[in-house]
């Protein structure tokens, strides 16, 4: 033990583990090739559940074949999915046939991808399952335990949130309240970390001598079966800070908590160096490290005074982590923390004994609908502040600042003052931009001139309600792309909301994003409302939203939005809004769904020649962009939005031949397509 302490103890140590993990990370992260052990064509699966969720009659299954593999599978009666339940557990044999999917990529600029996501988790397909056998079961221990556990709360009340306690399994709980505790700053609370470890091992070291021998092996055996179970980073760095803790006092090993706390990070990211990738991780690291530094300052204060600080110190160390990954802040949730903290503090523990007296289960469901009721109350304030994602430079100064906080609150003068000026960005530093987002097979397009912010169109897929499973698909276009995309540019309201036509690929979002983002104004076409428009129509005044029709055109900031089909024809598509605007003397042309009759009229009315960038009509159909338009109006770039695969076949090949003089930018190769005007230079940007 001498030469432990020797060694932890010397500078070079140290030094020396700071190269080995840089170079452990670079390796793994640039060099080491990565790949799938199956091919595409791969139709035949030995593998072993590792975790399921049933959702109406929707199953996903994460299975551990060769590889993780992702699986979905449809029921097609009730009877099915009891059967499953009844045949199937957790760490069983199973023969799969179906076929393999590469995992959908999110290919819009600043906002979370999927793909990336679960290649760092060494995930590289999803399995469309066609049939499922059952094999035989596992003995692996860790299996059991899982089952039991699963079995034992299955038919509580409250079976959700006490598998998320336990098992850290969150998949049960409803989506809407899971978006309550995102919107005020409480979802780490539900991650099995430090707080849960401790807890854990306070009623361990109930039944042992205090610092014993025998409590730190039981304690230590009970984690790490723990971990296997539940198996998340911020347990994980529990875990490790739980041993490295318990050795140096065993063995007398006196070293700074500075050192303790890389040599838990050390660890970590040697097991996995992908953990970097995880904000978890990063919570995880950050928070819990920034609290064990300044546990002196904590423990000279009062329960509430602690509880105060911590949440504040939570609030700041969290700041940059949120605005990088979410692009917003909820100003009050260190205060929402002062009263679910204490609520979870209890309902942890509480939730430990309705697993072994289900007799609480009634009394503790009781609580989770308060907990649930307060989050929804508190989600309802409006103290949300939305800023443009940061640079990495950006970052590092903001935590520079926070961590001089802790040694002078003089600078949280400062702190304000940057996120004064980083909230204000777009007003001080003028920027000017296009941006044609990538919603699969229709459109939507962000104009942002002079701190205006013009949305044309909004995508949509095609939603579907299933009445034998009361249910329908509830993937949001608005939610999880576009609002995610305008906030990721500090965009907290759109000035001008165009919906060209109203066909449901290009305003089918309409409703989501109105009622999950500021919108000012609403503009129709000329054509009469259609069901779908006039859907739209009573939101708007619900919410007390302006809308209008027959717009000539609209002030920008120093621009203008020139709106040039004035006609009325026999069919919604020819009856698309068509937009022309000059931004920095690049003159830009969106043809919506237009089609020939249309472009022919345009060049009869309309000067249009060398257009520096045309929004190709109807996404690449032959009804548009006529070689005689073409010709006409010249255009320098042509930008195709379309969806990948699509089944109209879009876009068509003899259109493609016409476009072929101009640079063409789809969005199903290329992803989102962003044009920067920057007095008189245009610089293209594609997120592929």
């Amino acid at each position: 033990m001498k030469k432990l302490k020797i060694i932890l103890s010397c500078n070079i140590t140290y030094i020396f583990l700071f190269f080995i993990l840089i170079i452990r990370l670079f390796y793994n992260i640039y060099f080491l090739e990565r790949n799938s052990e199956y091919e595409v064509s791969d139709n035949s699966f030995f593998c072993t559940i590792e975790k399921y969720h049933i959702n109406g009659n929707q199953l996903k299954i994460n299975l551990n074949c060769k590889e993780l593999v992702i699986g979905y599978y449809y029921f097609t009666t009730e009877k099915d999915v009891y059967e499953f339940e009844k045949t199937f557990e957790i760490g069983d044999f199973v023969f799969i046939k179906g076929s393999l999917e590469l995992i959908n990529s999110n290919n819009n600029f600043n906002i979370f991808n999927y793909r990336k996501y679960c290649y760092y988790h060494d995930v590289f397909y999803n399995l469309k399952i066609e049939t499922i056998d059952y094999i035989g079961k596992s003995s692996n221990f860790i299996y059991i335990i899982k089952n039991f556990i699963t079995n034992r709360i299955k038919e509580l009340k409250s079976y959700a949130y006490v598998s998320a306690f336990i098992l850290g399994d969150k998949d049960n709980i409803s989506n809407s309240v899971l978006n309550n505790y995102k919107t005020i700053g409480v979802m780490h609370l539900f991650a099995i970390s430090g707080m849960h470890v401790s807890i854990l091992i306070s009623i361990i070291g109930l039944l042992f001598r205090k610092n014993s021998i025998f409590k730190f092996i039981f304690s230590l055996i009970f984690l790490i079966i723990y971990f296997f179970i539940v198996g998340s980073v911020s347990l994980l760095r529990s875990v490790v800070w739980f041993i490295i803790s318990y050795i140096c006092i065993f063995f007398e090993i006196k070293i700074s908590l500075y050192r303790k706390l890389f040599i838990l990070t050390f660890v970590i990211l040697m097991i996995n160096p992908f953990y970097i990738f995880d904000i978890g991780f990063w919570y995880s690291i950050l928070i819990s490290s920034t609290i064990i530094l300044l546990q002196k300052k904590i423990k000279n204060k009062n329960y509430f005074g602690r509880l105060l600080y911590v949440s504040f110190v939570s609030f700041l160390v969290s700041l940059p982590i949120n605005i990088y990954n979410f692009f917003e802040i909820n100003l009050l949730s260190f205060v929402y923390n002062l009263f679910i903290v204490p609520f979870i503090s209890f309902l942890f523990p509480l939730s430990i004994f309705v697993f072994f007296f289900p007799f609480l289960d009634n009394f503790f469901f009781f609580l989770i609908k308060v907990l649930e009721n307060i989050s929804n109350s508190f989600s309802s304030i409006n103290s949300i502040v939305i800023f443009m994602k940061p640079s990495f430079l950006i970052i590092i100064f903001y935590y520079i600042i926070v961590f001089l906080i802790f040694k002078n609150k003089k600078f949280l003068i400062i702190l304000f003052c940057f996120l004064l000026i980083h909230f204000n960005y777009n007003k001080i530093f003028d920027s000017n931009f296009l941006l044609f987002l990538d919603v699969g097979q229709g459109d939507s397009i962000l104009i942002h001139s002079d701190n205006y912010n013009v949305l044309v169109d909004t995508g949509g897929i095609m939603k579907y309600y299933d009445e034998k499973w009361k249910k329908s698909n509830d993937f949001s276009i608005a939610e999880n792309t576009i609002i995610p995309i305008l906030k990721s540019y500090g965009i907290s309201k759109i000035d001008f909301l165009i919906l060209t036509h109203g066909d449901y690929d290009h305003m089918g979002e309409s409703i989501n994003l109105i009622n999950n983002f500021n919108v000012e104004k609403v503009i129709f076409n000329n054509d009469n409302y259609n069901d779908l428009e006039l859907g739209l129509i009573k939101t708007l005044e619900k919410k007390n939203v302006l809308y209008y029709k027959n717009i000539k055109e609209l002030n920008i900031g120093n621009n203008k939005l020139y709106f040039l089909n004035d006609k009325v024809y026999d069919n919604e598509n020819d009856n698309s809004i068509i937009l022309y605007t000059k931004i920095n003397n690049y003159k830009f042309l969106l043809m919506g769904d237009a089609g020939v009759k249309v472009e022919q009229d345009l060049i009869d009315k309309y000067n249009l020649a060398d257009i520096d960038i045309l929004k190709v009509g109807h996404h690449g159909s032959r009804t548009s962009s006529s070689k005689f338009f073409i010709d006409n109006i010249n255009p320098k770039y042509s930008i195709i939005s379309v969806g990948k695969n699509n089944r109209y076949g879009h876009p068509n090949k003899e259109i493609l031949d016409i476009l072929d003089s101009s640079n063409i930018y789809r969005t199903d190769i290329y992803g989102s397509i962003m044009f920067k005007f920057k007095k008189d230079r245009l610089k293209l940007q594609t997120y592929l």
